[in-house]
């Protein structure tokens, strides 16, 4: 933090989730409980064009240049979940719980599917990142021309 009377939002997820880890299902979970929030923070800070939030094409330019990053990530996770799922189907002691006959086919059929499905997610998102990239590659030539604003 360069500034001890402003707090770096960057500084307190970085203390929070350091890249290195410890990686637990506790700070895993905590991390996507924080994105779904931090979602939810967006949509109402955009609600409304005319809030000030986001007045100039530049703001909405910067932010979405850090959502398109977002994006990206989540596509990698998105992978390396399904990655795991697909690992999954090879665990002999995997189970479902709507099968207790020992037969686990119901088990692996599951992961498989789980796996298939994370696939088409990150495939989406991949085409997400695409659009937004090119949503925020014209927004990069737009700006507010003060001179024509005053004249209004």
């Amino acid at each position: 933090m360069s500034d001890p009377k402003k707090i770096d939002r960057a500084d307190i997820v970085n203390a929070l989730w350091p890249m290195d880890g410890p990686h637990t299902a506790e700070s895993v979970i905590a991390a996507a409980d924080t994105i779904e929030d931090l979602w939810r923070y967006l949509a109402h800070a955009t609600r409304r064009s005319d809030s000030g939030a986001l007045a100039a094409p530049a703001d909405v330019y910067v932010s979405l240049s850090r959502l398109v990053t977002s994006v990206r990530s989540a596509e990698q996770v998105f992978s390396q979940l399904a990655r795991w799922a697909d690992r999954l189907q090879n665990k002999t002691r995997l189970a479902h719980d709507g099968e207790r006959s020992g037969d686990h086919w119901l088990a692996i059929n599951a992961a498989a599917e789980a796996a298939g499905w994370l696939s088409k997610a990150r495939a989406v998102t991949e085409l997400l990142g695409r659009n937004l990239d090119q949503a925020n590659s014209s927004l990069s030539h737009l700006y507010i021309d003060a001179d024509e604003e005053e004249d209004q």
